[in-house]
């Protein structure tokens, strides 16, 4: 799943008094639609949940405490700050996560949860307990949610808004990245003394952007947010299933990838685990162990596989899902499914579990979830590929180039892709070994984020309507001249 990091030095650097130290963010407003920009910090947050009978659930922090000052203003969690009021120079701490907005209104009364799940990951101490099978923890530092609070996706507002996402990296630095994952709306450029990201590939690439997005889905006024004549935003495949029935299904892909005469789906990998335990979190390979490792009827998946780790060793994961729920599952990188293990050193276990879980299983299922997106499963250049090798592959051997002649791949990503190399345009964009969106910014150093210029771009019906105009006009003409 997105940036799976473990936040233990985040935790550590806090609870053994690391001095603080700090960061520069300058915003530079290059977008003629947004005269006076606003700019809100909202904290990742972590839930932390045991799956027993009395389970415990808490919210932690996945870092420090918000430190944000803007001259001097300290900058308060989750309220929106208006730059002409600020001043666009904001001093934050190099240890802290979150999201930073940016937009055109004040958004604060418009923050909701993403819904995402934070990473599982196996109690070890329960994995040697003989009297039931493992059970699941959540630690307060395993992982973050994968996205910050959001603005709900389905509000009725015509804001323009879009983040950055900042995770921790060590007490003295921090990794932001662009996302486009749940919508595309103000586009965002980041630079610092290292580099920059989220720059387009041209400026017609970048003004029709939101534009194709739209047309994904036939311009659907429940994923197209208009105002004035303009798109304003455009709501991602990833964000819920009432979203991604709106794109293009996976379901064809899907049927063709385990048809007879297809290439065969090879999953396999290494998972990088804890070298120091044992079970479905130690470091591990896993590889096929049948000619056809992967089937599909319509009804149910399966995956047959073998691991190096002899306490787990062959298994088999099935998942009970129909055409439009595995669809729906590409897009969100999300697949639940029941897990049975040999367990070479005693009895076979069965589990459940999901893409969610930081385990071996969820490896394996994020394979198979991210070849289907990019479009490498049963394709002309990687169908025959291991998915360690789809991993050594890049963009442009993805999508469109993978699958020349069918849209077998995930489009939204394809499109963002076309214009930004270094954004999130879906969850497993990372799968890409060459996939570099993170600018780690050390403490003391300056990161310029600009809000891109976009030439408008009308929304489809003002087109349609102009076009009805423009030929109503060149009738009259055509009528005037034919009568004189």
């Amino acid at each position: 799943m997105k940036k799976l990091l473990l936040f233990l030095f985040c935790a550590l650097s806090t609870s053994i008094g690391f001095a603080q130290t700090t960061f520069t963010l300058n915003i530079v407003n290059d977008n003629t639609s947004i005269s006076d920009p606003w700019v809100t910090f909202v904290s990742s947050l972590n839930v932390v949940n045991t799956w027993e009978t009395n389970g415990y659930s808490a919210t932690t922090l996945n870092g420090t405490a918000l430190s944000a000052t803007a001259g001097a203003t300290s900058l308060v969690d989750g309220t929106s700050y208006q730059l002409s009021t600020i001043g666009n120079s904001i001093t934050v701490g190099s240890d802290w996560a979150g999201n930073i907005f940016f937009s055109d209104s004040d958004i604060s009364s418009n923050l909701g949860s993403s819904g995402q799940s934070p990473v599982q990951t196996v109690n070890p101490a329960w994995e040697t307990d003989p009297t039931h099978n493992p059970k699941f923890l959540i630690t307060a530092t395993s992982q973050p949610t994968l996205y910050a609070t959001n603005p709900g996706s389905a509000d009725a507002t015509t804001q323009r808004y879009n983040y950055i996402e900042l995770g921790g990296g060590s007490s003295s630095t921090i990794n932001p990245d662009v996302t486009y994952i749940n919508y595309a709306s103000v586009p965002l450029q980041m630079a610092n003394s290292t580099g920059t990201r989220g720059t387009p590939s041209s400026q017609g690439s970048l003004d029709t952007l939101t534009t194709r997005l739209a047309a994904l889905t036939g311009n659907n006024p429940t994923a197209v947010v208009t105002s004035g004549g303009q798109i304003v935003r455009v709501i991602g495949p990833d964000s819920g299933s009432t979203i991604s029935s709106l794109y293009q299904s996976f379901g064809a892909y899907i049927t063709s990838s385990v048809a007879p005469g297809a290439k065969t789906i090879q999953l396999s990998n290494a998972y990088s685990g804890h070298g120091s335990l044992t079970g479905l979190i130690a470091n591990q390979t896993y590889t096929p162990r049948t000619a056809t490792p992967v089937t599909y009827d319509g009804t149910t998946l399966t995956i047959k596989g073998t691991s190096t780790e002899a306490s787990v060793g062959d298994f088999t994961m099935t998942a009970t899902i129909t055409p439009a729920e595995f669809s729906d599952s590409i897009y969100a990188a999300v697949i639940s499914y029941s897990v049975t293990y040999a367990q070479n050193t005693g009895s076979p276990i069965t589990i459940a579990g999901n893409t969610g879980d930081n385990n071996v299983f969820s490896a394996v299922s994020r394979d198979l979830l991210a070849g289907y997106s990019y479009g490498f499963i049963n394709s002309t250049n990687a169908g025959d590929m291991t998915s360690a090798e789809w991993q050594t592959l890049s963009n442009s051997d993805a999508f469109a180039n993978a699958q020349p002649d069918n849209t077998y791949y995930n489009t939204w990503a394809a499109e963002i892709a076309g214009t930004f190399g270094d954004v999130y345009s879906f969850p497993f964009n990372d799968f890409l070994n060459d996939f570099s969106p993170e600018l780690t910014t050390a403490s003391g150093d300056t990161l310029t984020v600009t809000m891109l210029g976009v030439n408008p771009v009308p929304e489809p019906s003002t087109i349609a309507m102009l076009g009805l105009t423009g030929a109503a006009c060149c009738m009259f003409v055509f009528r005037k001249r034919k009568r004189s």
